[in-house]
């Protein structure tokens, strides 16, 4: 693909995406100037970028760490208010791992009320 086309399948403008090669953040791309040619591996660290600052990560050598390291995480609702970001493959069976932490997620807001109830209830009694 040329630069036009990994700009509208990144999402990210022109200008950052060069900015990013120049900072070897991306990779340089094949061929030359006139001929350069860009590929999954561009596009994947462009996702991975955005995936970062979308975390809040504003450090150029963290980013640069995750796209050599490959991880893209992805995100996961887990319940209200709770979101897990998971790195891809580093959970074998990620449909029961989501399932046991859903679990978790609705034990733990059940025992939160059933504490508040309690709190509650025995404010307004005197000794």
């Amino acid at each position: 693909m040329n630069m036009q086309e990994l700009e509208e399948a990144s999402g990210l403008p022109l200008r950052m995406i060069r900015f990013l090669i120049g900072k070897e953040i991306v990779p340089r791309p094949q061929g030359g100037k006139r001929f350069a040619e860009y590929g999954e591996e561009h596009l994947r660290a462009l996702r991975i970028y955005s995936a970062a600052k979308s975390e809040g990560v504003e450090s150029l050598d963290v980013i640069r760490m995750r796209v050599e390291a490959g991880e893209l995480p992805v995100s996961y609702d887990v319940a209200d208010g709770i979101e897990l970001r998971i790195v891809e493959g580093s959970v074998p069976d990620i449909e029961s791992f989501l399932k046991a932490v859903r679990k978790l997620a609705i034990e733990a807001k059940s025992k939160k009320k059933s504490r508040k109830g309690k709190r509650n209830g025995n404010s307004g009694q005197e000794n």
